[in-house]
C-alpha cells in the first residue's frame, strides 16, 4: 500500500512538473507579438505581391479587350473598377505598408468605389 501511494505521489509530481514545463512553452506561443510582424516570410510576400499584380494586369487586359470590342468605356470601368480597387488595397496590405501609410490610400480607394457605385445607381434612377 505504501508503494502504491508513493508511486502515485511520484506520478503526480512528474505530471505537475511536465504541466509547468508545457505551460511555460505555450505561454510563449500564445503571448502577443510585440516585435515586427514575422508571420510572413519575405519570399511569401514577394510571391503574393506578384500574384496580385498579375491579377491586376489581367483585369486591365480584360478591360482593354472589352473596349476594343466596342463596349462603352464607362461601363467597362464600372464593371472592372471594384476588382481593381480591391486588388490595389490587397497589394498594399501584402507588401507590408503600415496602417498609417495605408489609411489615406484606403480612403481614396473607398471614395472612388463609392463614386462609381453611386454614379451607377444615379444613372439607373434617371
Amino acid at each position: 500500500m505504501a508503494d502504491s501511494a508513493s508511486d502515485r505521489q511520484a506520478l503526480m509530481d512528474s505530471l505537475t512538473q511536465k504541466t509547468a514545463e508545457l505551460g511555460s512553452t505555450t505561454d510563449k506561443w500564445l503571448a502577443p507579438d510585440t516585435g515586427p510582424n514575422t508571420a510572413w516570410s519575405p519570399d511569401l510576400a514577394i510571391t503574393l505581391s506578384i500574384i496580385i499584380l498579375v491579377f491586376g494586369i489581367t483585369v486591365f487586359g480584360f478591360m482593354a479587350h472589352l473596349i476594343k470590342k466596342g463596349h462603352d468605356a464607362n461601363e467597362v470601368l464600372r464593371v472592372c473598377a471594384l476588382p481593381l480597387i480591391i486588388t490595389s488595397a490587397t497589394f498594399l496590405i501584402v507588401v507590408g505598408y503600415s496602417q498609417q501609410q495605408i489609411a489615406p490610400v484606403m480612403g481614396l480607394l473607398g471614395t472612388v468605389a463609392g463614386y462609381l457605385l453611386g454614379n451607377r445607381n444615379a444613372k439607373k434612377g434617371d
